[in-house]
């Protein structure tokens, strides 16, 4: 993206349903008398044959919040949207310019896809049904193609993704835990960056700074999470839509995790691994081993 950095880009969705899908870019301070245009088109998906259309943005006129630096945005409201998953990962293409005058300022092109992703009381629902994820920790296990991981239909903990696993991530339907370290100060960067690729679902703030709830602005469709060490308490947070506590034991978990509001990813850490299909089966021996203990929505070896 020529520019692009420079003026911090970003792309988010709104109100989302199969009849029609809000998303919006958007450009934080840009310098005077500028225009920012631009288009979606697509969706093309990875693994089925679409017909692309080309949608329009339109200015959106918006207040900015008290404190909050200036920004441009836009708006385009997509008919019959093709949401993205691990199964189907529909793709658009956001296309822009930021213009002053006749002055091309930033362009680029970001790939984009509307995750249907969200918190229902203790569970995570994707396109409208609990969703039970099983995700594992990329350094526990030898470097493999993201194929493989689209095949064993298992999610990737993972921390700080570069833009090229996150890309790629996104093109095949691998969904993204994403461990990020930070203070209040770095954080905002690092969840814009984050946001604008569908494959990352979920960023797990691994931080000892209190942080305000605030930070959710930077990053409105993921969902953010804290964590929980084994000898840490499971707190929850006003920023936080989900905790991923570690196991000491069953007994131990289920006991930290049963007061708390948010849904809980259950996490055990069992060393290194030869490949996938062990993994996925230790997702559900952790599953076995917490049944009847309490409620948990997803889990993580």
């Amino acid at each position: 993206m020529n520019g692009a950095n420079q003026h911090e880009f970003e792309i988010f969705f709104g109100d989302a349903n199969n009849a029609a899908a809000r998303v919006y870019a958007r450009v934080w301070e840009p310098p005077p008398n500028c225009v920012l245009t631009g288009q979606l088109v697509g969706p093309v998906c990875q693994y089925s044959r679409t017909l692309p259309a080309k949608i329009p943005f339109a200015a959106h006129p918006f207040a900015h919040q008290p404190g909050e630096p200036s920004s441009l945005l836009m708006e385009a409201v997509v008919p019959d949207p093709c949401f993205w998953s691990g199964e189907m990962p529909f793709l658009y293409q956001a296309q822009f310019e930021l213009r002053q005058g006749d002055d091309v300022l930033a362009s680029g092109t970001q790939p984009f896809g509307i995750r249907p992703l969200g918190v229902l009381r203790r569970r995570l629902i994707f396109e409208g049904r609990a969703w039970v994820p099983r995700a594992v920790q990329s350094n526990e296990l030898p470097e493999l193609p993201l194929a493989d991981w689209h095949e064993a239909d298992v999610a990737m903990y993972v921390a700080e993704p570069t833009e090229e696993l996150c890309s790629e991530a996104s093109r095949l339907g691998v969904v993204l835990f994403v461990e990020l370290e930070g203070d209040a100060a770095s954080l905002p960067h690092k969840l814009r960056r984050l946001a604008k690729w569908p494959a990352a679902a979920v960023a797990v703030l691994a931080t000892d700074e209190r942080l305000d709830r605030s930070l959710r602005r930077f990053a409105p469709n993921l969902l953010l999470a804290t964590y929980a060490g084994v000898a840490e308490p499971a707190l929850a947070p006003d920023w936080a839509d989900l905790v991923v506590c570690e196991e000491a034991s069953a007994e131990e978990l289920a006991l930290r995790t049963r007061a708390l509001p948010q849904p809980v990813l259950a996490m055990r850490s069992a060393g290194w691994r030869d490949d996938l299909a062990n993994a996925r089966r230790e997702c559900d021996l952790l599953q076995r081993d917490l049944a009847g203990r309490g409620e948990f929505a997803g889990y993580v070896v």
